[in-house]
């Protein structure tokens, strides 16, 4: 795993990463990253050392960080959008989804979704409720991303 500067310089972080997809920085500045080939959440410190948050997942792929520290992960083998807690506790948010690949959190605290097979962004709240936001003009959608304005 490595990491970019603005200058364009490329910094090795950790390398023993199977299969990462997704990334996110959490508030202690860990990277937080999903690892598809060895189905588990991993935290890499900024020195790069590797701790396994929880394994046993099925096909980890996007996530993101909610305000709470918990991760909320797309997992893509088997549908479902998930919470972890930093101490490793799943609970399932949402299933149903195809291959929910990428995930974020909008302003009011809702998960978006985008379900690469299924061509569609969905909008999760954090109780389970799941609304679609469009089913057309998308052809496998991976990452999503909310601005300020919620689009």
């Amino acid at each position: 795993m490595s990491r970019v500067t603005p200058a364009g310089t490329v910094i090795l972080i950790a390398s023993g990463l199977s299969g990462p997809l997704g990334v996110a920085i959490d508030s202690s500045g860990n990277y937080i990253v999903t690892e598809d080939s060895a189905n588990r959440l991993s935290r890499v410190t900024p020195s790069g050392t590797i701790t396994t948050i929880v394994s046993g997942l099925n096909g980890p792929n996007g996530i993101a960080i909610d305000t709470s520290g918990n991760y909320i992960v797309a997992e893509s083998s088997s549908g479902k959008l998930l919470k972890i807690t930093p101490g490793g506790t799943i609970t399932t948010i949402a299933t149903g989804f195809i291959h929910p690949a990428g995930v974020a959190i909008d302003g009011s605290g809702n998960y978006i979704v985008a379900d690469q097979n299924g061509n569609k962004l969905f909008r999760v709240t954090p109780g389970g409720i799941v609304t679609l936001i469009t089913g057309s003009d998308l052809s496998g959608p991976q990452g999503v991303a909310v601005d300020r304005s919620g689009n």
